[in-house]
């Protein structure tokens, strides 16, 4: 799945990811590659049932968290969005950064 995501067929990705799955390899990688799938393909709201079932299994999944809050985002849901990117910084600061410089004020 991860080789298909990289190429940009999301279909394939998550259908591999899918397969993973159902063969019991429900792992949070396997969560966050479905959600990560249908983000991509436009399904915020599957996108993030699919980050949260990750993030039941790895609260600290800081990537899982990010897409999160972008579908959430893309849903219309702004505040939860944020809370869920400032949790994202909070287990990794270095996403401030790397993700958020162009939303934070320059000195």
């Amino acid at each position: 799945p991860q080789l298909a995501l990289e190429m940009g067929d999301f279909q394939k990705a998550e259908e591999g990811a899918e397969r993973l799955a159902r063969l019991g390899e429900s792992t949070a990688a396997v969560r966050y590659n479905i959600g990560l799938a249908r983000q991509k393909s436009g399904s915020h709201q599957e996108a993030s049932r699919h980050y949260r079932r990750a993030l039941e299994e790895k609260p600290a999944f800081s990537e899982a968290l990010v897409n999160l809050g972008h579908s959430l985002r893309a849903l219309g849901d702004e505040p939860e969005a944020r809370r869920v990117w400032r949790q994202a910084v909070e287990e990794k600061p270095e996403l401030a950064d790397t993700h958020f410089a162009k939303f934070t004020p320059q000195a």
